[in-house]
């Protein structure tokens, strides 16, 4: 009778250890969109001020293309990496997920350096 409780008691704490991993997982994965949307938010934004900026003369159309090609692959290149490191996070494959994380991290940073350049151009 204790054995079976035992085993009761065990299999309630590895479910309830389940509905923890599941929670933090989707808040993970809540966050990880919500940067996306942050990122790809923030696409539109900065074409928007490379369109105001040639409109106003302040840029040439090479410089505009430019910054719009090099705006556009960090943009897709943190949209690939990002699905790439929810994939891994599924996978529970930690020393990805932390290698992953540490290369979107470096396109968030390439990014700002991106927005900084196009920020200068506008008052």
């Amino acid at each position: 009778m204790q054995a079976a409780q035992e085993r009761q008691d065990d299999a309630s704490a590895r479910q309830q250890g389940l509905k923890e991993d599941k929670a933090s997982a989707l808040e993970e994965l809540g966050a990880l969109q919500a940067e996306l949307r942050a990122v790809n938010g923030n696409r539109r934004t900065q074409e928007s001020r490379l369109q105001q900026a040639r409109s106003n003369a302040q840029i040439s159309l090479e410089e505009e293309a430019r910054l719009r090609r090099q705006l556009n692959a960090q943009t897709n290149a943190f949209n690939d990496k990002a699905l790439e490191l929810e994939a891994a996070r599924s996978r529970g494959a930690s020393n990805e997920v932390t290698r992953k994380a540490r290369e979107l991290q470096r396109l968030k940073d390439e990014l700002a350096a991106t927005d900084r350049e196009i920020e200068v151009l506008l008052p």
